[in-house]
């Protein structure tokens, strides 16, 4: 017989997982007859709590666990360093994994962090959204960069604020005297929703109105990415070109010099590199606050360390707008 888990449970009694967590932790928020109902129900479908996920909520280990895509990128390498700088002010150790977008792996990594008895994880999820309810079991757990939550259920996390930041830059775009901007977004799901929304809610502020034909997406290998510069500059006629990864600034560029109008396009892109003021054509940027999200990852774990129940909260940080001119 399958093991029954949390989320059965909140399923069958038509609770929350929160509230059928706290009933089977015998909280006393939960009315007693509330628990006694609930922990009657899990005896009898033989729920038992998984004893690794008990461990961590427990706090011994003094131990988080981190993980990444990569752990040489420039994301990932700063925003430990921000981790790894407020554990260390808490005496809190660091436990360190890239998975390499691959969901199995990042599972079988939460797995062995149980084992290595961690008292919360810091995970930059490879799916969103997602329900990591079940695979969390309970352990606290901030997400960065990427929010997996979704309409039924919400996790805390501390990200940047795409939206925010692609309409900074699609201003300044337009100050620099673009009229017609086209987006050449990512293939990271979570982050094109919201830069494209971002780029939306621009256009509108400048009464432009938006037209789906202007919006294209980069392969994850980055391959397409000189055919879709020649879509927007030659077929929709673009004059300002909105990149939403630093990957596609350089082949876009390199496309853009194929053209007698390269000097009149304008460019943004959403992140920085100090390369970039070393360009002929100019770029309007957004730097990206890596460290500082690491630093509040680490700041709202422990607090969920020391209350498990708190309300979830969901960081969104500011970038800083870079305008070259």
């Amino acid at each position: 017989m399958a093991k029954v888990t949390i989320k059965e449970l909140a399923k069958i009694t038509g609770w929350s997982v929160a509230t059928v967590s706290r009933a089977l932790n015998d909280k006393p928020e939960i009315a007693q007859d509330k628990r006694n109902e609930i922990r009657k129900l899990a005896k009898e479908l033989g729920y038992h709590p998984n004893q690794n996920a008990r461990s961590i909520k427990l706090g011994k280990s003094k131990t988080i666990g981190v993980i990444v895509s990569s752990l040489t990128d420039i994301f990932s390498t700063n925003v430990i360093s921000g981790i790894e700088e407020i554990a260390l002010k808490n005496n809190l150790k660091v436990l360190l994994t890239g998975v390499d977008e691959d969901f199995q792996r990042e599972r079988e990594t939460i797995e062995n962090y149980f084992g290595s008895q961690v008292d919360g994880l810091i995970i930059v999820p490879s799916t969103t959204p997602y329900d990591y309810t079940e695979l969390l079991q309970g352990i606290p757990t901030v997400f960065v960069d990427r929010d997996p939550s979704g309409p039924k259920v919400k996790f805390n996390s501390v990200c940047f604020d795409n939206v925010d930041a692609t309409k900074m830059v699609v201003n300044d775009m337009f100050k620099r005297g673009a009229q017609r901007i086209g987006l050449l977004n990512t293939c990271v799901s979570y982050s094109a929703s919201l830069r494209e929304q971002g780029y939306r809610e621009a256009l509108k502020e400048h009464r432009v109105e938006f037209s789906p034909s202007a919006v294209v997406f980069a392969w994850n290998n980055k391959k397409n990415v000189q055919q879709m510069t020649r879509q927007l500059v030659i077929n929709q006629h673009c004059d300002g070109l909105l990149l939403a990864d630093d990957s596609i600034l350089v082949p876009a560029l390199k496309k853009a010099k194929e053209y007698e109008n390269e000097n009149k396009l304008i460019f943004g892109v959403i992140d920085d590199c100090d390369w970039y003021d070393l360009l002929k054509a100019p770029v309007t940027s957004v730097k990206q606050p890596y460290y500082e999200i690491g630093v509040e990852a680490v700041k709202l774990l422990i607090e969920l360390l020391k209350d498990e129940d708190r309300s979830i909260v969901s960081l969104r940080l500011k970038g800083e707008l870079i305008s070259r001119r």
